[in-house]
């Protein structure tokens, strides 16, 4: 049940990863084109629109390179161009259609791309990797072989419209989801698998864009899948290949602590005694004339739309911070007097613990 009054929703997407076998088949390109549009959407969220939004507000920033796999993502999708459309389109034409065919027509229509190779295309030393029924892609994970075998007939919806009606009136609501009304009274072809899979891929990265998405990255630590043994090669190629080392950099040179001017103010304005209790002018004038007094450097924040802080100077204000409260919960307990002395109680502040005698009766603060 969908309950209408609640305004916040979590979700978690789990994807496996990259699938890599002896033998590559329609399964294992469809998986592998999913995560490749994933790492593009990450790269967009992360890497790409970080460095973009400094240029915009003026920030001087040097760019990070990274590799951005969208050149991958439109050799698979490409309208009319890309695999998934000649996929399609040799299994809708007319004639002796074959896997065969289908990858001759690969190797016509984009043999020439960096990131395709068949065995036919490929050099010499190349060749002796690859089967004549084989093509190979290099995604942004490393490079994946495809056998070609059984392509055309994965890709063909042939689920009778019978059967489709069977499932129409199952008393399973996933089920009756997967197979609307609509579609059997239609006359038009059904789709094939890889086009309702590549719509389905769409929607969904429609909705995280609509949202606001936090990453979890897991690595691999073996392939024995035994605790506390890494091995070092393996990390280090998937550290690589999820662009890790990059968006390490971009958050180390970057602002990572990003705040409104009010609440930045708000926040630290204790730090400073022209801010404290009250500011008088502008948000944006107070935070300038907090961080004068404070002496950072100038590489150190910028003010755009926001206030943009390095990651050491966060810490740093984070740490005045903490020494200032610390400072006024002594000032308070020296101002607290107690008549009567009793057992004594304690109470710890972050590298301090204070010791003071309980009252029988009562206590009054000067």
């Amino acid at each position: 049940m969908q309950d209408s009054s609640r305004k916040m929703v979590i979700g978690l997407l789990d994807i496996y990863g990259f699938e890599v076998f002896s033998v590559n088949s329609f399964e294992q390109f469809c998986i592998n084109y999913c995560n490749e549009k994933l790492q593009q959407l990450f790269i967009q969220l992360t890497l790409k629109s970080e460095q973009e939004e400094y240029e915009l507000e003026g920030i001087e920033w040097e760019l990070v390179p990274y590799f951005n796999n969208k050149i991958i993502c439109d050799l698979v999708e490409e309208k009319f161009r890309g695999i998934v459309s000649l996929l399609d389109e040799e299994c809708l034409r007319p004639g002796e259609a074959t896997d065969l065919t289908f990858l001759e027509k690969m190797e016509e229509k984009i043999g020439g791309h960096p990131h395709f190779v068949t065995h036919k295309l490929a050099d010499k030393n190349t060749r002796k990797t690859l089967e004549r029924g084989d093509f190979r892609l290099l995604h942004y994970a490393g490079e994946v072989t495809y056998c070609v075998v059984g392509f055309l007939d994965k890709n063909n919806d042939l689920l009778y419209r019978s059967g489709k009606e069977v499932m129409q009136h199952s008393k399973n609501a996933i089920i009756k989801h997967c197979f609307p009304s609509s579609e059997p009274d239609s006359k038009k072809r059904p789709e094939t698998v890889v086009t309702q899979f590549k719509s389905s891929l769409v929607g969904l990265t429609e909705i995280l864009m609509s949202k606001e998405p936090w990453y979890v990255r897991c690595i691999k630590p073996n392939e024995a899948k035994q605790p506390a043994k890494f091995d070092d090669v393996l990390v280090r190629h998937q550290i690589k290949y999820l662009g890790l080392m990059e968006h390490l950099r971009v958050r180390r040179a970057g602002f990572a602590y990003r705040r409104r001017y009010e609440i930045f103010l708000q926040r630290y304005k204790a730090l400073c005694p022209d801010t404290w209790p009250n500011w008088k002018g502008t948000p944006e004038e107070g935070v300038r004339c907090l961080i004068k007094h404070l002496g950072y450097k100038t590489d150190e924040y910028k003010f755009g739309r926001l206030v943009d802080v390095q990651h050491r100077m966060a810490r740093s204000l984070k740490t005045h911070n903490s020494w200032k409260e610390t400072q006024d919960i002594l000032m308070l307990s020296q101002n607290v007097c107690f008549p009567h002395e009793g057992p004594r109680f304690s109470f710890a502040i972050p590298g301090l613990c204070l010791q003071q005698r309980m009252p029988f009766r009562s206590a009054s603060i000067s």
